[in-house]
């Protein structure tokens, strides 16, 4: 199976940006940088992200921060 972005497992669920921002106490910004790869989710926030998309972690691919 092939691993979904985080954008893409939030677009099979439904949901916008703005919704997860919301859901997860967190700004727009902040969720369009982690599905750029530009910054990575906190465990806890993935956690739930996760949740909400209804997929597990292995279903997920998380692109590397450059540095």
């Amino acid at each position: 199976m092939m691993k979904l972005s985080l954008k893409a497992a939030r677009v099979n669920a439904g949901l916008l940006q703005r919704e997860v921002a919301d859901d997860l106490g967190v700004s727009r910004t902040i969720v369009i940088r982690w599905e750029a790869g530009k910054v990575k989710p906190k465990d806890a926030h993935l956690d739930q992200m996760l949740a909400l998309y209804g997929v597990s972690r292995d279903d997920i691919f998380l692109p590397t921060a450059s540095t």
